[in-house]
């Protein structure tokens, strides 16, 4: 018996034991969370995305800084000056929209330029190391209106106080060409004898000095024109009677003109100019280059 039970003992612990009764353990594999992985993905994508789109919405409504007006962007001085020139036109007119801005209510029409000696003016005409070429001339008082007009092309001396500009290098300021702002107390003409415009160039009327020198004949309706940029002498134009063919001229084709800039080449030209505004003369003189590749009759005789 004791036998028996032992055998059966044996028989059920090696039942137990048998990889065949034995009751499998299952592990169950953890399952894919493809929403999450998805949902991570996509959030490493358009996080960065959102974020760059806040940026750059925030740089747009940031205010761009402020155009100045001249009075923002100019110093004046504690004293009047009194200079004598000539009175042209201020070479402002082509400006853009934008830069009119600049100068605030208005854009002065009219400049002083032409100084008695300008390579050697005073200290009222020198701001951070350069030379004053002109003034832009505004009157002391809106209420006070300056006929500019009646003055242009004449010798004057004004009574002003001068403004530099300060800021020449920063974008948002005028682009003054080496000018000053002059707002002007008074002014009155003077003897066309006390400014120089114009220094007599090596060409005499006749063509002993180089063969090569071509003088034109013209005649036409002398007017005064809008100079193209301040620093631009440009200040005379001539109506043609009949179109003058220009053979010389940048495009390398014959170019037909019915007006032709006109300069006078000494101070008693110019004298003459001034006496003949709006009536018809003869001028003769060579064709010459200018402005960005234009030409210029560089008048030398009146007839």
């Amino acid at each position: 018996m004791e036998n028996q039970t032992n055998i059966e003992t044996s028989n059920s612990s090696t039942n137990l034991d048998s990889p065949i009764n034995a009751v499998p353990i299952l592990t169950e594999k953890p399952k894919t969370n493809y929403w999450k992985i998805t949902t991570i993905a996509l959030g490493l994508i358009f996080v960065p995305f959102i974020i760059y789109i806040g940026l750059m919405l925030l740089a747009i409504e940031k205010p761009l800084p402020a155009r100045q007006p001249v009075k923002e962007v100019i110093t004046e001085t504690t004293s009047k000056i009194t200079i004598t020139g000539v009175i042209r036109s201020s070479g402002l007119g082509g400006l853009s929209e934008d830069e009119k801005l600049k100068f605030g209510s208005s854009v002065p029409l009219y400049q002083l330029t032409d100084f008695i000696d300008l390579a050697n003016s005073n200290s009222n005409n020198q701001v951070e190391g350069l030379s004053i070429t002109g003034y832009y001339l505004a009157p002391s008082d809106i209420n006070i209106n300056f006929n500019f007009n009646n003055f242009a092309g004449k010798c004057v001396s004004i009574e002003g106080m001068p403004s530099f500009f300060v800021n020449s290098k920063d974008a948002n300021t005028i682009d003054g060409y080496n000018h000053s702002m002059l707002t002007v107390y008074s002014i009155k003409q003077v003897a066309m004898t006390e400014c120089k415009p114009y220094v007599k160039l090596p060409i005499e009327t006749t063509n002993e000095i180089s063969p090569d020198i071509v003088l034109e004949t013209m005649t036409g309706r002398l007017v005064r024109m809008e100079r193209p940029a301040p620093d631009i002498s440009y200040d005379y134009n001539l109506v043609l009677d009949k179109p003058f063919v220009d053979n010389n001229n940048a495009s390398g084709v014959p170019q037909e003109l019915n007006v032709v800039v006109v300069s006078p080449s000494t101070n008693d030209l110019w004298e003459k100019f001034e006496a003949s505004i709006n009536t018809d003369i003869t001028v003769k003189g060579p064709m010459s280059w200018g402005y960005a590749e234009s030409r210029f009759l560089s008048v030398t005789e009146i007839q």
